[in-house]
């Protein structure tokens, strides 16, 4: 696997590389949004967490695309809802 902490400019003591680096270390596996959240904040969450959680994942989704790595959605799957790993994309961006 790629570092793909490199493609993310957040600080290394922020959620977003937090978050990313739980999901770099759990690969293939997933981990849930639980799981993300006890990542992200381990001092304590603010009350919109899991909000942020998801515009996290919506913008790493982003920045995964130049390196042909994505974070799937659960696509109807109800079981895998707020379950997120990396996954390789088969396109070229």
């Amino acid at each position: 696997m790629p570092d793909l902490l490199l493609l993310i400019r957040n600080r290394p003591d922020g959620p977003q590389y937090r978050i990313l680096s739980a999901l770099m270390a759990a690969h293939p596996n997933g981990l849930t949004v639980e799981d993300l959240r006890q990542v992200a904040y381990p001092d304590g969450e603010p009350p919109e967490a899991v909000n942020y959680i998801r515009k996290t994942i919506v913008n790493l989704r982003r920045a995964l695309a130049r390196a042909r790595w994505t974070i799937p959605s659960a696509q109807g799957d109800r079981s895998k809802l707020g379950h997120y790993r990396l996954a390789k994309t088969g396109t070229i961006i």
